[in-house]
């Protein structure tokens, strides 16, 4: 696992986990490091000037995918919710790689809960849970 642009690593190497639970993982900060490996995630994030460009890649053995989103500054709270989307972009890429889905999706330890109180806070319970 290849960490670029941010310090969301316990995160992004839960998603890994939820998908490789028996392989172990190994992080680093230098691109192109792994190239031998089978199995490569690159999550990278991106400081322009105006937005954030997130950037997931994941190679599973000979299969390549990629996803670019790119999340406008001008909101504040785009800015909190970026580690979220990182982990977002590799959890779906990993579904479509593997073609399976976790029920609880992308969410991890403790997250679930904080993730639902901002949820409940920010939109209402109701939309909360939908």
């Amino acid at each position: 696992m290849i960490i670029d642009g941010h310090n969301y690593r316990f995160e992004i190497e839960n998603i890994c986990r939820l998908f490789l639970p028996r392989e172990r993982i190994t992080v680093t900060d230098k691109p192109g490091a792994y190239s031998d490996s089978p199995i490569i995630a690159v999550s990278c994030l991106t400081d322009n000037l105006h937005e954030w460009v997130l950037k997931t890649e994941l190679t599973f053995y000979k299969q390549k995918e990629s996803v670019i989103e790119r999340v406008s500054k001008d909101n504040q709270d785009n800015e909190v919710d970026l580690e979220l989307k990182l982990a977002v972009q590799l959890y779906n890429l990993f579904a479509k790689v593997l073609s399976f889905t976790l029920p609880w999706g992308a969410v991890t330890g403790v997250r679930p809960v904080k993730l639902m109180r901002k949820l409940i806070a920010q939109q209402g319970e109701r939309e909360a849970i939908r």
